[in-house]
C-alpha cells in the first residue's frame, strides 16, 4: 500500500515527517489519538497506535510489521547520569556503547534480559514481554545508594 492509497482509505492527507521518528514516517491525528505508519520504499511497512492518557503520558500499541506479521513493543532504557557511556546488551548481544540518557529499542514479545556495564558497574533486568500487553515499556535502571559514613568512620 502507497502513501496515495492511504490517503484514500483515510479521507484525508497523513502528515509527514519527511524523515523515520521512532514511531514510523508518517501519521494521521484524530482526536486524543495518532496513527502512526511506517513507509519503506514508498510501501506501507508497520503501523502503530498512539494514545494520550489524561493529558500527561502517551500510550503506545504493539508495532505490527505488515509484511512479516511480526508484533514488536517499543523498550525505553532510562539510565542515570553516572552511566553514560555504558554498554548495553540485550540476549546477551552487544547493541550499543551509549552516550545518551534515554535508549529506545524494539524487541518481539517473550523473555529478554537487558544489561548494562560500565567501570565495574553491572545492571541486569529480566523482562517478559507479553504478546497482549502495552505497546511501550518503561525500564529504569538506577544505580544502588552510596554507603553512608558514620561517626567511627566506618561505612554502613
Amino acid at each position: 500500500m502507497t502513501v496515495a492509497e492511504v490517503n484514500a482509505i483515510a479521507g484525508q492527507e497523513v502528515s509527514s515527517l519527511g524523515a523515520r521518528d521512532r514511531l514510523g514516517t508518517h501519521y494521521l491525528r484524530r482526536g486524543g489519538a495518532d496513527l502512526w505508519f511506517d513507509f519503506k520504499d514508498g510501501a506501507l511497512r508497520a503501523v502503530l497506535l498512539s494514545k494520550v492518557v489524561a493529558l500527561k503520558r502517551v500510550t503506545l500499541s504493539p508495532r505490527r510489521d505488515l509484511c512479516t506479521g511480526t508484533t514488536s513493543f517499543l523498550i525505553r532504557l532510562l539510565l542515570p547520569t553516572s552511566l553514560e557511556g555504558a554498554s548495553v546488551f540485550v540476549d546477551g548481544k552487544l547493541l550499543t556503547v551509549t552516550d545518551r540518557l534515554q535508549i529506545d529499542i524494539e524487541l518481539p514479545a517473550g523473555r529478554h534480559e537487558i544489561r548494562l556495564k560500565r567501570n565495574g558497574f553491572e545492571a541486569t533486568r529480566q523482562l517478559n514481554i507479553d504478546q497482549n500487553g502495552p505497546g511501550d515499556i518503561e525500564l529504569r535502571f538506577d544505580l544502588p545508594p552510596e554507603p553512608r559514613a558514620t561517626d567511627s568512620g566506618t561505612t554502613s
